[in-house]
């Protein structure tokens, strides 16, 4: 059931008990009008206390009026009349209705009546005020024309009103023939007050009850037990007949019977005969039938059909909701028990409460079971997240470092194809990530111009020596079809030939897997489009047709052994068949046990053209599609003017390392705020924007520079740790043209910046002459040449030291490479996470409970600034468990804030840890080397006014050069180490000359 469906349903039960309260309260203060009209001998007065409780109702009378019978010659005499000014015409009603036959037919009615346009196009309302002994007179009301009618629960509580207002009435009447008999009239007094009182404990008696029903159904606990406790209820309440006897039985779902839920007082043999209810067959069948109250005295005729023949009667009242039956609750009556109005009321509003519950109970169930459902779904996606993307990470990093070392063209070869291949990969494992956004129906194809050839080329680089190393072939088939120019989505098509050939291949002991392609038979010669037929062959294990039934389904394979013995998820198939369902075709199996497989599927596609290319028949020419080297990628963007908006030092710092050495000029923004004003007052080509930021977050920015006039067409990418595809969309919609998610990785950002500054495009900056070096690539060549073998001495002259490379909780080589092999910087921004972050857990746990408005968005900020820092550092384990928890907490799904929390406090503590023992690492003493401390104080000095982060390489040549220093050299350094390591530069100078002070060092000594 949907949670709209859910929330109506709840609202309604909601608006039902909360008229079932109303009518309890509005019975239980009855006890005011007897009380305000105890002494009173005026019947006028009476009335106006009656006409108060009126006024209460949801009802609209534009004029009433009370009549009283004359007892003189018993006529109806208009004695009160709300507003005053309609007497005359309320007078004249009286009159018309009288000599017609509507006030006739009143009198014989112990209800509210409704005559329709009556007067002046209005309906009139009537209702007799009669006692068991008399009529007393008739109330006459006009409704407003926009509810013309009442509801049968104002009808009812009319009915109470007006019987115990003709009480009140009888009451005067006694004390005024009483007068002269004070010891009747002071007898009479008393049993009016303790009548009322006891119909005042009543009202109490039974709102409590419901009240305490209420109560059960924010309990945790089953059904059954749920029901079990409500009979308790309902058999305590003191002022219901005392045969402690009575049950509740349920519909049984889909079936005409009612189950036994509980009972109380039945023999044994009743429990064996009345453990299942034919509806229609008994007291309680009849009533669950007909959806009818049933009230059956001792000795009545239905007394036949009850369950047992005792002298008792019953009450049956069925539980229904929204005309739908639940289940009926049968009550036993003692044996000289006579039904009453209260009683009927009270245990019909004790049903409708109880349906109420049964339905939210069942409701509950149902979307626990769906959440269920949906976690597993969550947490097997996650899992596989956290196990494939990890090694994967590992190999497209590695491999992406080594193809940036001096290679022989052989090795490149292998490299470049285990690029494409991890990236091939890669992509099909996000696919499968999403798998609820296949599930949902919300992929979308991306076409574009492809060959098949293409396909197969990348085919056979990715499985030809895993089929080598099984001893099987691996055989591809080209056809005329695959010299086609086509259009359409062809990683889609790739990832569904991927899928076949790496199931073929793994199901494969002996002989060979083959791939190929030829166009459907019947196709039409000029026709626009192709249908072509994909047949993946293998000559493996084979399967059952009732193991080939189950395919295609979610989280399915053909049978335990397969999955015990072979390994998968189960998800590939479904994916490719929806995928093949996406491009108008169909997807088939041909299989038997022993003989091999034939798993073929259709698609649809655009021709574009029949031009012929070379295509070798033995195999397919090489083809290297590795990244473009760092040469290429200067070529391409090298000295456009970028700004960077990021609002963490560290960050900033990060990206400034990996856009500067391919001849970016960076500026950086440190918020919205600054980026409007820096696009107002310089020429850039493109912008890199972070989303949460402080002052103003990076979608308002957006908006505003797409709204400066000439700015329109500026490319703006985010580059943010929000990284769902509804954050892309966000980013989208707010102007942005493409999304980047953190940690930076260096392919996709640099496909991306040479996607919007690569050939092809004008940029719009002023550059300076030094930075248009992508113009020569002889100087670029050697500035990339230059970095590789900067990278390369620095590792030389001072090696990563080993201890790192076991750091718990990091993939160090990840972030090393990010940070240009800089072991020094990670090892300060490991500090500064530790200055930043220890307490975040406690911090985080105080704001989720408090009360303030702005804590859960601290909160979240918190998290997020925890989540960005560990991309960077690497920190996968506390990547994602940040990120699972910024969700929940954006979700608002509190139930699972404890445990993510406590995930949190652990990984978060590893990383603390490294943090302190990096922090805790003394510096070993010696003598001062003034000369030696002048040239590196005189180095610091100038990267400081040059906020170059190579300031703290040179500090950390400074620091052990001054390990014997005085104390107040000792306590300013490390000052000063604590303005490094959050990037300070301005107070990282104010430092140092404190230091050169302290030192006794002149000027002239430092800058000599």
């Amino acid at each position: 059931m949907g949670d709209k469906k859910l929330q109506e349903r709840i609202d309604f039960l909601e608006m039902v008990n909360r008229q079932h309260q109303f009518a309890l309260d509005l019975a239980a203060d009855m006890v005011q009008l007897h009380g305000k009209t105890s002494y009173t001998r005026d019947p006028v007065i009476v009335l106006q206390e009656a006409n108060k409780f009126i006024g209460r109702l949801f009802v609209n009378f534009t004029a009433s009026a009370f009549t009283i019978v004359d007892e003189e010659d018993s006529t109806f005499k208009l004695a009160l009349c709300d507003p005053e000014s309609k007497t005359k015409a309320m007078d004249d009603l009286l009159m018309e209705l009288i000599f017609s036959s509507e006030f006739a037919w009143a009198l014989n009615q112990n209800r509210a009546v409704v005559v329709a346009d009556k007067w002046q196009g209005h309906s009139v309302v009537m209702h007799l005020l009669s006692t068991h002994h008399r009529v007393r007179g008739m109330f006459i009301g006009i409704l407003d024309k926009i509810n013309p009618t009442l509801s049968s629960a104002n009808m009812n509580l009319l009915s109470i009103i007006f019987r115990n207002t003709a009480y009140a009435l009888e009451s005067a009447e006694l004390y005024r023939m009483l007068d002269y008999n004070l010891e009747d009239r002071n007898q009479l007094l008393f049993n009016e007050r303790k009548n009322a009182l006891v119909n005042s404990q009543r009202h109490m008696e039974s709102r409590d009850t419901i009240t305490d029903l209420l109560h059960l159904s924010l309990k945790s606990m089953e059904l059954n037990k749920i029901m079990e406790m409500a009979l308790n209820l309902l058999l305590s309440v003191s002022w219901m007949p005392d045969k402690k006897n009575g049950a509740i039985f349920l519909k049984v779902w889909g079936e005409d019977r009612l189950q036994l839920i509980t009972q109380e007082g039945f023999s044994k043999s009743t429990i064996d005969k009345c453990s299942t209810v034919v509806m229609g067959s008994c007291l309680c069948g009849k009533s669950a039938a007909d959806m009818q109250f049933l009230f059956v005295a001792n000795g009545d005729k239905k007394q036949n059909i009850a369950c047992e023949k005792a002298n008792r009667g019953h009450y049956v009242v069925p539980i229904i909701a929204e005309d739908k039956l639940l289940g009926v609750v049968k009550l036993s009556q003692a044996e000289s028990h006579e039904q009453s109005p209260e009683e009927k009321t009270f245990l019909t509003t004790f049903a409708t409460t109880l349906a109420g519950i049964i339905e939210r109970s069942r409701v509950e169930k149902e979307r626990a079971e769906t959440e269920l459902a949906n976690k597993a779904k969550s947490d097997f996606l996650a899992n596989m997240s956290h196990e494939i993307r990890t090694p994967m990470n590992a190999v497209i990093g590695l491999t992406e470092l080594a193809l940036g070392c001096n290679l022989e063209q052989k090795v490149r070869v292998y490299l470049n194809n285990i690029n494409n291949a991890s990236n091939s990969l890669l992509r099909i494992i996000n696919d499968i990530l999403d798998f609820s956004k296949i599930d949902a129906g919300k992929l979308e194809m991306e076409p574009v111009k492809f060959r098949i050839c293409d396909i197969f080329d990348n085919l056979k680089n990715l499985f030809r020596y895993q089929a080598s190393a099984a001893g099987i072939k691996f055989v591809l088939k080209p056809s005329k079809e695959c010299q086609y120019l086509l259009l359409g989505d062809s990683l889609r098509i790739e990832q569904i030939l991927i899928n076949l050939v790496s199931n073929a291949i793994k199901f494969t002991n002996k002989g060979k897997v083959s791939v190929e392609v030829a166009s459907v038979a019947g196709e039409e010669v000029d026709s626009p489009f192709i249908n072509l037929k994909f047949l993946v062959r293998d000559s493996g294990i084979g399967m059952t047709k009732e193991e080939a039934a189950k395919l295609f389904q979610p989280f399915v394979q053909a049978d335990g052994s397969t999955t015990r013995n072979y390994g998968g998820t189960g998800l590939g198939l479904t994916i490719c068949k929806r995928l093949v369902n996406l491009m108008g075709g169909e997807i088939w199996l041909d299989s038997e046990p022993g003989e091999g497989s034939v798993f073929g599927f259709t698609i649809k596609l655009e021709l574009l053209e029949k031009e012929k290319i070379e295509v070798q028949t033995s195999q397919f020419k090489e083809q290297i599609k590795g990244l473009p080297d760092l040469t290429g990628i200067m070529q391409q963007i090298g000295g456009s003017h970028i700004l960077l908006v990021e609002d963490n030092s560290i960050n900033q710092l990060v990206a400034t390392e990996i856009l500067e050495p391919v001849g970016l000029h960076i500026d950086i923004a440190n918020n919205g705020v600054e980026a409007l004003k820096m696009v107002k007052e310089s020429s850039y080509d493109l912008v890199l924007m972070d989303i949460q930021m402080p002052l103003m977050d990076g979608h308002t920015a957006a908006k505003k520079i797409r709204a400066i006039k000439g700015l329109k067409k500026l490319p703006i990418i985010a580059m943010t740790a929000h990284a769902r595809a509804i954050d892309r969309e966000k980013s989208l919609a707010a102007g942005m043209n493409e999304h980047i998610s953190k940690p930076i990785k260096q392919k996709t950002l640099f496909a991306t910046l040479v996607r919007w500054l690569g050939k092809g495009g004008e940029s719009t900056s002023n550059k300076n002459p030094v930075d248009t070096a992508h113009e020569n690539p002889a100087a670029l060549s050697q500035l990339a040449t230059a970095k590789s073998r900067d990278i390369a001495k620095k590792l030389a002259d001072d090696p990563i030291p080993e201890f790192m490379y076991d750091l718990p909780g990091l993939d160090l080589e990840s972030a090393l490479a990010r940070l240009n092999y800089n072991h020094k910087l990670f090892r300060s921004i490991l500090l500064e996470f530790q200055r930043n972050f220890a307490s975040a857990p406690q911090e985080i746990t105080k704001l989720l409970a408090g009360k303030r408005t702005g804590d859960r968005q601290e909160a979240q900020g918190i998290i997020h600034s925890v989540k960005g820092m560990a991309g960077n550092i690497s920190a996968n384990d506390l990547y994602t468990v940040a990120a699972a928890l910024e969700i929940a907490i954006e979700e608002e799904r509190v139930d699972d804030w404890p445990q993510l929390l406590q995930q949190f406090k652990v990984v978060l503590g590893q990383i603390v840890d490294i943090s302190l023992r990096e922090e805790s690492t003394a510096i070993p003493p010696g003598p001062i080397n003034r000369q030696a401390v002048a040239i590196i104080i005189k180095e610091l000095t100038q990267l400081l006014l040059d906020t170059d982060s190579e300031a703290q390489e040179s500090f950390d040549t400074l620091k052990p050069l001054l390990a014997g220093a005085e104390p107040p050299v000792i306590q300013e350094l490390s000052r000063l180490e604590e303005y490094l390591d959050i990037f300070d530069f301005k107070h990282s100078q104010d430092s140092l000359n404190r230091v050169i002070e302290l030192l006794g060092m002149s000027v002239d000594e430092v800058h000599s």
